[in-house]
């Protein structure tokens, strides 16, 4: 009864924090018409239970386009101190492109342990290719229940669904904010992530599961991050959704348990397939052509450590990663924004050599 008091008592604390504040949100898109470029974009928004406006701007992602999005359903959570609000636009698109719909609002709560909140907007996106009939991830309402104890690991279901039954990928990612109204969002530059505070234990999220773990946190507070999911169909990635939540941090009591050392979760491996099953001693480079990344995943048959080299035509290292994990499956994620346009290869050193291919654009 001691502990459910304390939880209960920290449910108050939230509720008297969050009274005029956000705590999270993400973006769907649905086309609504086929054929045609009608698209549903529904925004949900986690806020105090008796808070939030009936309607907010949001940003299209074509020529600066604004519409309004109207509440349409308020659902309370967590014991009355958290509400996820709904709000619904339909928007028709001129011609089928790559679209970044936004969101940025200014009451973000002031209150958060990992950047400096005051006078930082609250900023989501959600971007998707109108080239394909598509409906983006839902995420799970839980989301927005979740505390987490200190000295005790925090395990978060941060699995979407989708539809159409796509390849979903996630990771890690930092919050953001907006300082204009051009609807562009950037990462927020005092951000930590919420195991840098204390430099203390991982912060991670599975690729394949969206499972998050926080092992563990050391001290109370109110933990602002960003779960992206990816969204693949046939080796082309065609919706990236970004999932903000603040997530609670209490003492409830417990055994500790032994923090591991510290470990910086921007995207340590850069975990970012569409490809659920794999053969064995098989190297897989997807897309082909990269724009900002390419992702790489090796299958082999023994369970070693292995290093990944993207490396150009004339044989110079442009970067390496030794993955230490002993498994028989590696994956890992190369940056490709400053790469110029070319040929480029990608090397595995494991218990064999294999090399793949793929074009910068």
């Amino acid at each position: 009864m001691k502990k459910l008091s304390i939880f209960f008592f920290f449910w108050g604390i939230v509720l008297t924090s969050y009274a005029t504040h956000l705590k999270g949100g993400y973006i769907r898109v649905a086309r609504t018409s086929t054929p045609g470029l009608t698209y549903s974009i529904t925004v949900y928004l986690l806020m105090a239970a008796a808070e939030g406006q009936s309607s907010i701007n949001v940003c299209t992602g074509e020529n600066g386009q604004t519409i309004t999005a109207s509440r349409q359903a308020r659902q309370l959570l967590s014991q009355g101190a958290v509400s996820l609000n709904t709000y619904q636009a339909q928007y028709t698109y001129a011609t089928p492109n790559t679209f970044t719909v936004s969101v940025a609002l200014e009451n973000r709560g002031d209150n958060i342990s990992n950047f400096n909140a005051i006078n930082t907007p609250f900023y989501i996106q959600t971007t998707f290719s109108a080239n394909v009939t598509n409906t983006t991830p839902t995420f799970n309402d839980a989301i927005g229940t979740y505390v987490a104890s200190t000295w005790q690991t925090f395990n978060g279901d941060f699995r979407a669904t989708d539809t159409e039954g796509d390849s979903l990928v996630y990771r890690i990612s930092k919050s953001k904010t907006t300082r204009t109204t051009s609807c562009t969002g950037e990462v927020i530059s005092s951000y930590l992530y919420p195991n840098e505070v204390t430099r203390e234990g991982t912060f991670r999220v599975d690729s394949r599961t969206g499972s998050l773990a926080w092992n563990a946190p050391t001290k109370i507070g109110y933990y602002s991050f960003v779960v992206i999911v990816e969204e693949w169909r046939n080796g082309v990635r065609i919706s990236e959704s970004q999932y903000e939540t603040t997530l609670p941090v209490g003492d409830f009591g417990g055994t500790p348990i032994q923090v591991p050392p510290f470990e910086v979760p921007d995207n340590p491996s850069g975990i970012i397939t569409g490809v659920d099953h794999l053969e064995t001693n098989k190297l897989i480079l997807v897309p082909s052509i990269a724009h900002t990344r390419i992702n790489v995943i090796w299958q082999g048959k023994t369970t070693l450590p292995i290093v990944f080299q993207l490396i150009d035509m004339t044989g110079k290292v442009l970067a390496e990663y030794q993955s230490l994990g002993l498994s028989s499956l590696h994956e890992h994620s190369f940056d490709t924004t400053q790469l110029s346009a070319g040929t480029y290869l990608v090397r595995i050193n494991a218990d064999r050599v294999a090399t793949g291919k793929f074009i910068k654009q």
